[in-house]
């Protein structure tokens, strides 16, 4: 999978249904929802107070990304156990 959200994320083979190990690309997203939904409700205060609410939309949606989204965020948690490259996958 390359995008991997909420409940989707669950029943596709994750440790929480009893996978045995899973794995991920270094370019896959994991994430409770996507950045644009996931920024409007955590940075909705912050957006409403801007100065420039669109333009502070889309700095919260891009820090979400870069912070949230990465794989390397979900292996810290223990959700993935291990980030490997694509070319590798056959031999894992």
């Amino acid at each position: 999978l390359r995008k991997a959200y909420g409940g989707a994320y669950i029943v596709m083979d994750s440790q929480s249904i009893g996978a045995d190990l899973t794995y991920a690309w270094p370019t896959n997203e994991i994430a409770v929802m996507g950045a644009e939904g996931a920024a409007n409700v955590i940075f909705r205060k912050q957006i409403a107070e801007a100065e420039d609410p669109e333009a502070m939309r889309v700095r919260m949606v891009k820090e979400y990304k870069a912070e949230l989204m990465h794989p390397y965020y979900a292996a810290e948690r223990g959700l993935v156990d291990d980030v490997i490259d694509p070319a590798e996958t056959r031999e894992v």
